[in-house]
């Protein structure tokens, strides 16, 4: 997947940037063929965050709207899968497979004996590298809390540097970082100088 960073020839003026994702073909639509899903992320080698409610072919933003929301710096990507062969996601939830918000994967119980099988059959999907197997009795989940930061414009650049998201995690107009439970005290604190900003601690819905 190919990832592209744009920067202005005069970064003075402001500008409207649209940006598509598959090729326009005659007589073709190409919501008829693929499902798309626009995304943002710091690591041009690492999977991003999704960008709400960005599922078309066309991604249309300004260089306001990106300063407004702190994606300055940030590579824009678009994924987008063949209707015809189905989502992995509808596979996996068609075996029965839920997915869990706290462990960030796609968890089902099974018994021992079906081991070897269920592996065979999600490796023709996804890469075997990604597949874990666990005894459910020694699985460790690890809790965590969502600090939401809003009211912050002005500390926006401090915030992204130290690991938060906008509208991450799903919690609108807010920037949010996912903290696990023994560290919350210590990220509230790096908060207190922020001045006006407010500060809510959330669990995943």
């Amino acid at each position: 997947m190919k990832k592209h960073a744009i920067r202005l020839h005069n970064n003075n003026l402001d500008a409207h940037l649209i940006f598509h994702a598959t090729p326009t073909l005659p007589k073709i639509c190409p919501y008829n063929l693929y499902e798309h899903q626009w995304y943002l992320t710091e690591d041009k080698n690492a999977v991003g965050f999704p960008i709400e409610g960005e599922n078309y072919e066309m991604y249309v933003t300004t260089t306001e709207l990106i300063k407004e929301k702190g994606y300055e710096g940030l590579y824009l990507y678009c994924k987008y899968i063949d209707i015809k062969t189905n989502s992995i996601k509808d596979k996996l939830k068609n075996r029965g497979y839920k997915y869990s918000s706290l462990e960030q994967a796609w968890t089902k119980e099974i018994n021992e004996d079906e081991v070897e099988e269920e592996k065979n059959m999600v490796a023709q999907w996804i890469d075997e590298k990604c597949i874990v197997v666990e005894q459910a009795n020694t699985i460790k989940i690890d809790s965590y809390y969502y600090l939401c930061v809003s009211n912050c414009y002005d500390h926006r650049d401090y915030l992204k540097e130290n690991g938060f998201r906008w509208n991450g995690y799903g919690v609108k107009k807010a920037w949010v970082k996912k903290i696990p439970t023994q560290s919350l005290q210590k990220e509230e604190a790096k908060l207190l100088h922020l001045a006006n900003i407010k500060v809510k601690v959330a669990t995943k819905k």
